[in-house]
């Protein structure tokens, strides 16, 4: 109705299941579009299905993937730590905050935080090979020692005053 009113795209109801006369389920996305005549006067619409039904299996695949994945670090106390180099963001898990003794994740995380977290006569090393595994597009494979944060909680982290 809001296409015919307002003469507007309007996208429809998420997770829509189209059932064929044969039973068969096809996960669909759907649009409706105005119809216009040549006074741009909104004559009809147009209904658009289109068949996600791979999509949706993949999302759902991958979703279960990560959460197997982050079953096994906890399992493992492992945690998992990944740094996009172009941008500096970072994407880890719960389990790799908790190594460095957070209850739950940090809102923020960087590779400044990282070496903060390291001892300092372990920094200088580290991160040289942090440097050469960048400019050689090597992994960077590493053991360190570092502090724990026990006495703060993640909420507090952001306060750096204290």
């Amino acid at each position: 109705m809001e296409t015919l009113e307002q003469g507007t795209i309007q996208g429809l109801a998420n997770h829509t299941v189209l059932i064929a006369r044969d039973g068969c389920e096809c996960d669909i996305a759907d649009s409706c579009a105005p119809i216009r005549d040549r006074d741009n006067t909104v004559v009809g619409a147009v209904l658009v299905f289109r068949d996600v039904t791979e999509e949706y299996a993949i999302q759902r695949a991958l979703r279960e993937s990560e959460e197997r994945l982050n079953a096994i670090f906890q399992i493992t106390h492992t945690g998992g730590w990944e740094i996009n180099l172009l941008d500096g963001t970072t994407h880890r898990t719960l389990e790799h905050d908790r190594i460095f003794g957070y209850d739950s994740l940090l809102p923020n995380w960087s590779y400044e935080i990282f070496l903060e977290h390291v001892l300092p006569e372990d920094r200088a090393e580290l991160d040289r090979r942090f440097c050469d595994a960048i400019a050689t597009q090597t992994e960077w494979s590493f053991e360190c020692r570092i502090r724990r944060q026990r006495w703060r909680s993640a909420l507090d982290w952001g306060d750096r005053s204290t």
